[in-house]
């Protein structure tokens, strides 16, 4: 009977040893503690993530129904999609089902999707309309309007501060594709800490 508690005490202790340890070495759940976007954009721009200009974010009238109508839809947790034009999605592959967060499963994902030259219709299928939410370029706080006539992939992912540097090295990875493939790749990142309440 002790042996069991003992090694029920000890799974207990190593699984809270792992969740410590990675909160701490990924700085996860952090406050969130900007108060103008000035700061937040230069703190982004120094993580050099994304491209400066592709770094987005949603006004206050449309921060919620994105968050309900894209991000929740299908528990997206950081890849919201590759859109060939604002209303058709490459599928996801069916590793993400099971498992949305996993940085090994989103780069394979990501990776395979941005080496393909072109996608058949069986792999593509309609989506809710980008062009319907009001995106704006946190470097200007300009409205965002893609161009899909370029016939470029559009990578977005989804940024929260509380996420820390957890997915950095995949938003890098993503990010010297695209510079790799000016042409045909576009990399958006989308962020999902309340921007629009933060002065300028």
């Amino acid at each position: 009977m002790k042996k069991i508690s003992v090694f029920a005490f000890c799974i207990v202790f190593l699984l809270g040893s792992c969740q410590w340890y990675a909160i701490n070495k990924y700085h996860l759940k952090k406050e969130f503690i900007f108060d103008s976007k000035k700061k937040y954009f230069e703190y982004l721009v120094k993580k050099n993530i994304c491209a400066p200009n592709r770094i987005l974010y949603l006004d206050s009238s449309h921060f919620l129904p994105f968050m309900l109508n894209e991000v929740m839809k299908d528990s997206s947790c950081i890849y919201l999609g590759c859109y060939v034009n604002d209303s058709v999605v490459i599928k996801k592959g069916t590793a993400l089902t099971d498992n949305k967060s996993c940085i090994s499963i989103l780069n394979n994902e990501i990776k395979h999707t941005l080496s393909m030259g072109f996608f058949p219709d069986s792999m593509c299928k309609k989506a809710n309309n980008l062009s319907d939410y009001r995106f704006k370029k946190l470097i200007d706080d300009g409205v965002k309007r893609f161009n899909y006539y370029n016939h470029k992939k559009n990578i977005f992912l989804l940024y929260n501060y509380a996420f820390g540097s957890y997915y950095d090295s995949l938003y890098k990875e993503v990010l010297a594709f695209e510079k790799n493939n000016p042409e045909h790749v576009a990399f958006y990142l989308i962020c999902l800490d309340g921007v629009y309440a933060l002065k300028q």
